[in-house]
């Protein structure tokens, strides 16, 4: 009669390689569904940023808009910023403001370091994820920043 010890090892080879496969097959699955990690966090909010900021540096739908025809809200009239605009700005809900901007995050908007002149909504301070976008503008005949802080 014949040893059969060593016949067993090919069964244990597919059982084996069918672990390892699995194994790997949820690392992939796990890996691609990870939710948002942090650097696309900030990201999404650097992008959203931007585009509220060069919203705010272009003139506006229509040009001469007020808070009762706005379509998209500009703050710049011939390349300067115009206060008319600005105070208008202030009068406009601030979730209509984001609709009006595409937000979908929050925001608020000031001149250079001067928080008390702002549009938009408060910063609680409980925020991890925070990141401001500024724009040169012309305001008062003077170079200015324009600030956007957005946050989740």
């Amino acid at each position: 009669m014949r040893n059969k010890k060593a016949q067993g090892w090919g069964f244990d080879l597919i059982i084996g390689l069918t672990i390892f496969l699995f194994g790997i097959l949820f690392f992939y699955l796990y890996v691609i569904n990870i939710p948002l990690s942090e650097k696309d966090d900030y990201d999404a909010l650097r992008d959203e940023a931007a585009v509220i900021a060069n919203s705010l540096v272009s003139e506006g739908s229509p040009t001469d808009w007020d808070e009762t025809n706005v379509v998209r809200i500009g703050l710049l009239t011939g390349k300067r910023v115009d206060e008319d605009k600005w105070h208008a700005f202030d009068l406009i809900d601030y979730d209509r403001a984001r609709v009006l901007l595409r937000a979908t995050d929050n925001f608020y908007v000031y001149f250079n370091n001067d928080t008390s002149d702002f549009r938009g909504k408060y910063l609680d301070g409980s925020n991890e994820s925070v990141i401001r976008v500024t724009r040169v503008v012309v305001r008062n005949n003077e170079s200015a920043t324009l600030n956007v802080v957005s946050w989740k």
